[in-house]
């Protein structure tokens, strides 16, 4: 590709560099395992390796951000911890 191609035909063109079509259906094949309607039993998110630490890390930093807007607004509302 040169510089002197428009964007479009560069990015229009563009082949994919990560996933083979081998490695594709390969993760389609997990991803469908049991069926595709699957719903909050077995969800698809959560079957490729690693999801699950994934998934417990972002709900720790859910909990963590709840937890101090509560803790946040207990002060706020009873004025302790202020500085003075």
């Amino acid at each position: 590709m040169l510089l002197s191609e428009p964007i479009a035909s560069r990015t229009s063109s563009y082949p994919p560099v990560h996933f083979h079509r081998r490695q594709v259906q390969e993760i389609k094949k997990i991803q469908n395992k049991g069926g595709t309607c699957l719903g909050d039993v077995n969800p698809t998110w959560l079957k490729q390796p690693g999801d699950i630490g994934v998934a417990l890390f972002g709900a720790g930093l859910c909990a963590f951000g709840g937890i101090n807007c509560v803790i946040g607004h207990y002060r706020l509302a009873t004025g302790k911890g202020k500085l003075d």
